[in-house]
């Protein structure tokens, strides 16, 4: 008896892992599920002192809130506060308040009590009065005495689950090492031992031999392991026999293996004139594809300069006409015989007319420069700018005021949202156009007939080493049909007044091509324009390595707004 309590120690020793695993997974079930049925008693009795707590106060509340509600009606303030004062007496009541609905609005009438900790419970009771409602009555409760009580029942559950858990895991372990791991102990003994070449006695356990009836898992393993050192010691003896053919094998290997290289050689050289064609077919991909490119820039180049003469040719015409006109009326005032014969009023009729056709002539070659000066601003090259350091807020201001006369003749205030600080590293001059055009593009077109205040927002910030510049106005918006068109050349909705349409075409050609950014519009008819602008912080950088520098700063906007209505 002693030698089986002792190897019974002895099987929990570190030598013996399985053992130990086995106590351990034991007493971790046996905890979790110990702790699991702790949790769930807590739990539910936590729940049901809660639920008794609340319907303790809700009868509370539903004998005082009749006499509250005629207080707060009444306008009764001493007695309010007695009635609180009465319910701060009651058991586990912290605190009591009184809401006045006034307006839709609950305003505070009285209160009792402070709330201490946050082990606190809140019910909220509507008060009315005669079916009008008044106002609200909360009950602050403590939930401490319930905490307490069950802080006290989970000890005393605790010490009687552990205690019962370590004698059932003690129980089932003495139940496992008679039933199992002795045996197990013996069986390993047994393999150590186990040689192929060598014949030892078949294993057999401590326990009487069971009847084939009665075999269970332990017999059936005995069973197999004393047949499978038969079959070992059987296979050692055909193992020698098979040395000879591996020999063999090992020989037909390496024929195999040099057939496999050639098979490999082959596929490798029909995979290298593969992707020599592959190679050929991407150069000529690439060539077709820089041809079409090549051509969509002529096609647009072709209307660009298509527009621009059809836009030449009207001023132009009637630059020639004026001309024709003013030569013919030189031509016969010069024939005349003498300037007495006609009275002073054909007179004064014949220079009117060349005063007008001279001021006609004026106005078309006037509108002809500045189309001229507007296409010359659509051919954009990088050599012909330069590139500087400047403060956006500064520069934006310095744009306000240089249109100052012309946003204060159209009364339209301006507000500018942008860190003081923030610095861009750019086409200056660039940028400044791309302002300009869009005040101007508002003052024209987008406040034209517009009765309601005039407003433009210019919000400025930086992300990720990109500038993001956002253009609102409250004009008259653009028209559905025309937005998809906007940057194309000499798209305008008052061709009639003299406007060419190359406004936001040439901002376009700035952001895109000089800036090496992205522009987009959206817009709905009556609510305004809004231009989303996206450009390199620093262009140098943006050129040299195609991606943006993540630059991080003060995230405090300034505030400029001037007004020039």
């Amino acid at each position: 008896m002693l030698t089986y309590w002792k190897n019974l120690f002895l099987s929990f020793s570190t030598a013996h892992r399985l053992s130990r695993r086995l106590l351990a997974y034991i007493l971790a079930c046996s905890t979790v599920l110990a702790l699991i049925s702790t949790l769930l008693q807590l739990g539910w009795d936590y729940s049901q002192s809660v639920d008794d707590t609340k319907e303790r106060i809700t009868e509370l509340a539903r004998s005082h809130r009749t006499a509250i509600a005629a207080s707060v009606w009444n306008m009764d303030t001493e007695q309010l506060g007695l009635q609180l004062k009465g319910l701060q007496q009651m058991p586990d009541v912290q605190a009591a308040t009184v809401y006045e609905k006034i307006d839709g609005q609950l305003l505070e009438r009285g209160h009792v009590g402070r709330v201490n900790g946050l082990q606190v419970l809140t019910q909220t009771f509507p008060l009315s009065y005669e079916s009008y409602d008044v106002g609200e009555l909360k009950i602050d409760l403590t939930l401490e005495p319930i905490y307490q009580r069950l802080w006290q029942k989970s000890l005393i559950i605790l010490a009687t689950q552990t205690l019962k858990t370590l004698l059932v895991s003690f129980c089932i372990m003495l139940i496992f090492y008679h039933q199992l791991i002795r045996h197990l102990h013996k069986i390993r003994a047994f393999l150590q031992k186990l040689d192929a070449s060598n014949t030892i006695q078949p294993l057999a356990l401590e326990r009487d031999p069971p009847s084939d009836a009665a075999q269970d898992e332990l017999d059936a393993i005995v069973i197999s392991i004393n047949d499978m050192q038969q079959r070992h010691n059987d296979d050692w003896q055909k193992q020698l026999s098979y040395a000879d053919n591996l020999q063999q094998e090992h020989a037909l290997n390496i024929r195999l293996n040099e057939q496999l290289e050639q098979k490999v050689t082959e596929r490798t050289h029909s995979l290298e004139e593969s992707h020599r064609e592959l190679k050929m077919a991407y150069a000529n991909l690439k060539n077709t594809q820089q041809s079409l490119i090549e051509a969509e820039k002529m096609a647009s180049l072709g209307a660009l300069v298509t527009g621009m003469a059809h836009e030449l040719n009207t001023p132009l015409g009637v630059s020639m006409t004026a001309s024709r006109f003013l030569s013919n009326k030189l031509k016969e005032l010069a024939l005349l015989p003498s300037a007495e014969s006609f009275s002073r009023e054909h007179w004064q009729t014949q220079l009117e007319a060349i005063g007008e056709s001279g001021e006609l002539l004026s106005q078309q070659l006037r509108k002809a420069v500045d189309l001229l000066n507007n296409f010359q601003q659509i051919a954009i090259t990088h050599s012909a700018q330069q590139t500087s350091s400047f403060n956006i807020a500064e520069t934006l201001h310095q744009i306000i005021v240089s249109q100052g006369h012309r946003l204060n003749q159209e009364h339209c205030h301006v507000s500018i949202q942008c860190e003081p600080a923030l610095e861009m590293h750019s086409y200056l001059s660039a940028f400044s156009r791309v302002c300009n055009h869009l005040l101007q593009n508002s003052l024209d077109h987008g406040f034209d007939h517009c009765n309601r205040p005039r407003t433009i927002t210019i919000q400025v910030t930086a992300e990720q080493g990109e500038i993001h510049l956002d253009y609102y106005d409250n004009g008259q918006g653009i028209a559905p049909e025309l937005l998809p068109h906007i940057f194309e050349p000499f798209v305008t909705s008052r061709r009639a007044q003299g406007f060419s349409g190359l406004g936001c075409y040439i901002v376009y050609n700035q952001v895109v091509q000089l800036l090496g950014g992205r522009i987009k519009c959206q817009s709905n008819v009556g609510n305004g324009a809004h231009f989303h602008i996206e450009i390199p912080k620093n262009v140098d950088e943006a050129a040299d390595d195609s991606v943006f520098p993540i630059v991080s700063g003060s995230t405090r906007n300034r505030q400029t707004s001037i007004n020039s209505g």
